[in-house]
């Protein structure tokens, strides 16, 4: 057998070859797959080829069993080649150790038989060593020791493709922050949608792909390769009217806003439906109810005696019909029904010809800046400039104050979770968590300006976007950091998450939608002991 005098770590025979394998190799029924990827030559993959019998793993020849790749891995004086299979939810690792010999490659199949020409692929691997575990379980050593003694660091996450942090970026050709963000994208709904609206008052439907697979990065071991020629899968479609440049004033919320009043995420609210946007912040004093699709105002209601500067709803019953709360500059806090048979906020007697709050809250001197209400639990909280934030039930009764340390003066935003903790953002980048009791539970200073907030479904994360530009994840009940996106390029005005929280939109200063990928499951502390 001639010696080999390349630093390739694969004999010459398979370097010439066309096969990834000798032909005497390629016909014989070894238990490795036919596809090694190296940064030189590529092989081919056949998705029909099994092991033969007698196998390590007799659940190989299952058909849930599926070959991962097999994977050479030159590191220093020894070549480390591991064929990975997953069978049911075990990962089962199967290594060979090639040795180096005065700078000559040579192969070790595990019984002490060594080449320096063909490595012995068509040997079975039971002399092989075999390493079962369970999906991130891990040994004392967290490593693999093969028999001849070889250590091999490794990770039980080594070989899952890692996804790109964004995953899609969509532009507004008017260049106004995105102010407001509301995440439809239920199956159930109708139309699935993100509804966008911006600073100028347009507003824009963008349909969402519930059928769309993110684009992982592939390790740099595998042989899947994009298409370049594929139609692209994208989460999000821009809204055609906003394409084709037709029908504009079907995405115009009109000119009747007060100038005075800035615009925020609190000024805007979009049932679960898709189908009504409810928009404060009229000259007149008033709310309006609009018809998303067409563009045209279904109700506009009076009540309060100054401007309306927030508005919040929370669905009340399966019928879709929801609570409505609204508070205004004359410092009440209204609650109204919006009756989604009828199509609009209901009066007395349940008639829609005149409108009337079904409760007045009362108990603040100054104008109301944030409101939040949870059916649920039958709560509304509400803030005010440089005053306290009130908790009332939606029967009108003052249940408690939320007192914040001093250096917090007017509330920005009110997000409540479902075990009713209140979290309350203040200016000046403050953080604030309370219990349904109106305890102070957890305080800190955050140094960005933030501009919007928004917890997971179960309210154990938060995700905080402002000034900065970057999207961090937190802990909520002791307010760590776990995550920062790579940083945007303006600041970041509203944040949602879709209805299986895989993805997080944020709304930009510079007009733009940017689609997150997001894994609440990786900051688990069960997913943290298993994994890292």
């Amino acid at each position: 057998m001639s010696d080999v005098t390349s630093r390739h770590p694969f004999p010459k025979t398979i370097q010439s070859s066309r096969h990834p394998f000798p032909k005497t190799i390629q016909g014989s029924r070894h238990p490795f797959p036919k596809t090694i990827q190296t940064p030189h030559w590529k092989g081919q993959f056949n998705p029909n080829h099994r092991p033969p019998s007698p196998h390590p793993c007799p659940s190989l020849q299952e058909s849930n069993c599926r070959r991962v790749d097999l994977v050479p891995c030159p590191s220093r004086m020894r070549l480390f080649v591991f064929c990975v299979w997953e069978c049911n939810d075990e990962v089962l690792i199967l290594i060979k150790t090639g040795r180096s010999k005065n700078g000559e490659s040579s192969w070790n199949d595990g019984r002490g038989q060594t080449g320096s020409e063909d490595p012995p692929f068509p040997q079975p691997l039971a002399d092989v060593t075999v390493s079962r575990s369970k999906p991130g379980s891990v040994n004392d050593s967290n490593s693999l020791v093969t028999q001849g003694g070889v250590m091999l660091a490794m990770s039980p996450m080594m070989f899952s493709k890692s996804q790109e942090d964004v995953c899609m970026i969509m532009k507004f050709m008017s260049n106004s922050p995105i102010t407001h963000v509301a995440v439809n994208t239920h199956p159930a709904v109708p139309v699935p949608a993100i509804t966008s609206i911006s600073c100028n008052h347009n507003f824009a439907i963008n349909r969402w792909n519930n059928n769309y697979i993110p684009q992982a990065s592939s390790a740099s071991f595998s042989s899947e390769k994009p298409d370049p020629q594929a139609t692209p899968n994208l989460p999000l479609t821009m809204d055609q009217l906003l394409v084709l440049n037709t029908g504009l004033q079907r995405r115009s919320l009109g000119d009747n806003f007060d100038q005075r009043l800035p615009v925020s995420h609190n000024c805007f609210v979009t049932t679960v439906d898709n189908r009504f946007l409810f928009a404060c912040g009229f000259w007149d004093k008033s709310f309006r109810v609009y018809h998303l699709e067409s563009g045209r105002i279904v109700q506009v209601v009076f009540g309060h005696f100054d401007v309306v500067t927030c508005v919040a709803r929370s669905e009340c019953n399966m019928s879709q019909d929801c609570f409505v709360v609204t508070g205004s500059k004359d410092c009440t806090v209204m609650v109204w029904m919006f009756s989604a048979k009828s199509q609009a906020i209901l009066g007395d007697n349940n008639s829609i010809e005149i409108p009337t709050p079904r409760t007045v809250l009362t108990g603040h001197q100054t104008e109301i800046t944030c409101v939040a209400v949870i059916a649920e639990l039958g709560l509304v909280i509400s803030g005010s400039r440089d005053g306290p934030s009130l908790v009332h039930s939606l029967t009108g009764d003052l249940l408690h104050s939320l007192e914040p340390p001093t250096t917090c003066l007017t509330p920005k935003l009110i997000t409540i979770s479902r075990e009713a903790f209140l979290i309350l953002t203040y200016d000046k980048g403050s953080v604030c968590m309370f219990s349904i009791n109106g305890k102070l539970l957890k305080y800190m200073e955050h140094k960005d300006n933030i501009q919007s907030l928004v917890l997971n479904r179960d309210g154990q994360y938060m995700i905080l976007g402002g000034d900065s530009g970057v999207a961090e994840v937190w802990r909520v009940h002791d307010f760590s950091l776990l995550y920062s996106y790579p940083v945007c390029d303006s600041s970041i005005r509203s944040l949602g998450l879709t209805h299986d929280s895989r993805y997080l939109i944020a709304g930009l200063a510079t007009g733009c939608l940017l689609v997150y990928n997001i894994d609440f499951n990786k900051w688990h502390h069960e997913f943290q002991e298993r994994y890292t």
